[in-house]
């Protein structure tokens, strides 16, 4: 089953199981969703600023911004056609997520200004 099936999935076990005790029911659940993709996001920005190397940065930050956000705007994109809240959300989250990606992207092109990009495809 893909991204959308289990998407589907876990939205109508939702409704069955969890939405009755969610404050704003599906709506809730959707904003509850969207609010835990800000601290990962937060979380890669912190870490961005302790990394040196531009392996690193592109494996640690920019990995984890994806990977673990991803699973929220995959069940956003699923969502977001038929459910206003979860359109608001993921707007919202891509907003977040193009920020950090280009925190990350203005990081790597300070770490590498002035380097020999012949040396960054040797260490590479």
């Amino acid at each position: 089953m893909g991204d959308a099936g289990t998407a589907r999935s876990a939205i109508m076990i939702a409704d069955a199981w969890v939405l009755p005790g969610v404050t704003g029911g599906k709506q809730g659940l959707l904003r509850i969703l969207v609010d835990q993709g800000a601290p990962i996001l937060r979380e890669s920005l912190t870490r961005l600023a302790e990394l040196r190397d531009p392996q690193e940065v592109l494996a640690s930050a920019s990995r984890a911004a994806r990977e673990e956000h991803g699973s929220v705007i995959r069940v956003l994109l699923t969502t977001a056609p038929h459910d206003e809240t979860a359109a608001e959300g993921l707007r919202s989250s891509t907003k977040r997520y193009r920020s950090t990606l280009a925190a990350i992207a203005k990081h790597l092109h300070e770490l590498v200004e002035g380097m020999d990009a012949r040396s960054l495809i040797r260490a590479g």
